[in-house]
């Protein structure tokens, strides 16, 4: 700008001029700016519409074709208006709430990702909050050894919690080595010697009978018993081995 012969006056329009057709380049720019924006929200609403409406979940595929179907032929924004509203978040809905109940049951990794999910829908929430939630949401094995470290920020409480957690696996496996599996020893038999045919069983395991008494039969007796086979002791037929059955 050249303000060279210029007068005050003359100066002063220059300058009002100047700044006008910047603003009217400023107000273009927000304009534009918000154009796009919106443009963005609103491929991002059709994105999640689409999302559902192809989606393979069951209850979101069966309220896709109950609503298409009982609303007939509808425009796009009023479709994507009621599926926000069955399927989006409603206004009752807390994050920060949610932040603050949730636990940690399975790995450090997985407590991380659900807490930084919800973290990320709220704005503006204090360094001490997320620390503290963090912390508290955490397993008694490993809640308290991150208090103690006292961490100020929320990635600290992190690392902390992860290095905690790989420190007691492996106290664990300190604690309960794996033992490797043993075979049993080979106990060869002895040998096995059959001395029944020449010795018969060994003195403790033969079986005692009681004595049958000595019963006195006359001559005549004995050759009729000879004859007829028989016992001398009993009316049994005598054959090699014989055991009288009764005394």
């Amino acid at each position: 700008m050249d303000t060279r012969g210029k007068t005050n006056a003359e100066f002063r329009a220059e300058i009002t001029e100047t700044l006008g057709r910047h603003d009217a380049n400023f107000d273009e720019l927000n304009h534009n700016f918000n154009r796009v924006n919106d443009a963005l929200q609103g491929v991002m609403a059709e994105l999640q519409a689409m999302r559902i409406a192809h989606s393979h979940h069951s209850s979101e595929r069966e309220w896709y074709c109950w609503y298409t179907k009982s609303k007939g032929q509808l425009r796009w924004k009023e479709f994507v208006s009621a599926l926000l509203h069955r399927f989006g978040p409603t206004e009752y809905d807390d994050p920060s709430e949610a932040l603050s109940r949730l636990k940690q049951t399975t790995t450090v990794n997985a407590y991380q990702e659900a807490f930084e999910k919800l973290s990320h829908k709220v704005d503006d929430l204090p360094e001490n909050f997320l620390v503290g939630c963090f912390i508290a949401g955490l397993k008694d094995e490993i809640h308290l050894d991150v208090r103690v470290k006292q961490p100020k920020t929320l990635s600290k409480s992190i690392s902390v919690a992860h290095l905690i957690e790989e420190q007691n696996q492996v106290q664990r496996k300190f604690n309960n080595p794996v033992r490797p599996a043993t075979t049993p020893s080979f106990q060869p038999k002895p040998p096995h010697t059959n001395t029944m045919g020449l010795l018969g069983p060994a003195p403790a395991q033969r079986t005692t009978h009681p004595t049958a008494p000595i019963r006195r039969i006359t001559g005549q007796e004995e050759r009729e018993r000879r004859e007829k086979g028989l016992c001398f002791y009993c009316d049994e037929q005598y054959v090699p081995g014989h055991r009288c059955s009764r005394p």
